[in-house]
């Protein structure tokens, strides 16, 4: 039995979806998905390295300390894959960081 990846319409969870069955439920928000093969084809294609792409672009601005622009990135992020902790704890990390350089130069202590 192979296995393809899909999304959640509802929450943009992966869903792994046999190909024996066109029914399933999103474990993450509990909705009832019906798949036609055309559909599976489809979301497999869209959605292949786009969340990847977008993570690496972020983790880039933060790197390189461009904190606002980290921000807005994750909080992107974090609306398309809100089932990922991993991105929540680096918007969290953006906005401590760029709270510590604002503080820094108005010379206020955290």
């Amino acid at each position: 039995m192979k296995l393809i990846k899909v999304v959640c319409p509802n929450c943009n969870a992966p869903l792994e979806v046999s190909e024996d069955s066109n029914k399933f439920t999103c474990k993450y928000c509990n909705t009832a998905i019906v798949l036609d093969d055309e559909i599976i084809k489809v979301n497999h294609v869209i959605y292949s390295g786009e969340k990847e792409e977008l993570i690496k672009n972020a983790d880039a601005a933060l790197k390189f300390e461009e904190y606002d622009k980290a921000i807005l990135m994750y909080r992107e992020l974090s609306q398309k894959y809100s089932y990922e902790p991993e991105i929540w704890y680096r918007l969290l990390l953006s906005i401590t960081h760029n709270y510590k350089k604002n503080s820094i130069k108005l010379n206020i202590n955290p």
